[in-house]
């Protein structure tokens, strides 16, 4: 007999590293400075800059949203974010927790990440692109439970996964990525 090394990859395994991801950005969120205006003015006005008009008008909006009150919309970008966590850890709600993760994720790729500043031209992977939200939401798609399927997560995050790491190498290689 073989000795078996490592463990195997299965949906609820990375269903639940998705769910304290979720749980940490909460946490995280309720840091002091995320309830002022200077989080809308610095953090997410910051990620339309550049981009283009498109992006940048959505970013604005998201931006003045907030500032019309930063401590309650603080408050309900922590909440969601740890609802969405807790939902997944809980093995009867993790469907529901999935969804949202999808729905708010994309939320946040738009609105709030400026779509990872993949529309400047001037961006890389260490700089944040394609940014967590998407990333989020497409391994909550992945690890959806359907009933004809196996424990193993969807096929096509593998060729996500590639696409993530070959579009990144080729942004490194971009005239001026190199400084």
């Amino acid at each position: 007999m073989s000795a078996r090394i490592g463990t195997t990859i299965n949906k609820r395994k990375i269903q639940i590293v998705l769910g304290l991801l979720w749980i940490l950005d909460g946490l995280l969120q309720l840091q002091h400075q995320m309830f002022r205006p200077v989080f809308a003015n610095k953090v997410i006005a910051s990620a339309g800059q550049g981009q283009a008009a498109i992006v940048t008008d959505l970013v604005n909006f998201a931006t003045h949203i907030i500032l019309i009150n930063p401590v309650l919309f603080d408050l309900f970008f922590v909440a969601v974010q740890l609802g969405i966590g807790i939902l997944i850890l809980n093995k009867k709600t993790t469907k529901y927790g999935l969804y949202g993760s999808i729905f708010w994720g994309i939320t946040v790729w738009i609105f709030g990440e400026g779509l990872g500043g993949l529309s400047t031209g001037h961006t890389l992977l260490l700089l944040g692109t394609p940014g967590a939200g998407l990333l989020y939401s497409l391994i909550a798609l992945g690890i959806l439970n359907h009933k004809d399927s196996s424990d193993k997560p969807s096929q096509w995050l593998i060729i996500a996964w590639f696409i993530l790491w070959l579009g990144g190498s080729l942004l490194q290689l971009v005239n001026g990525q190199n400084s």
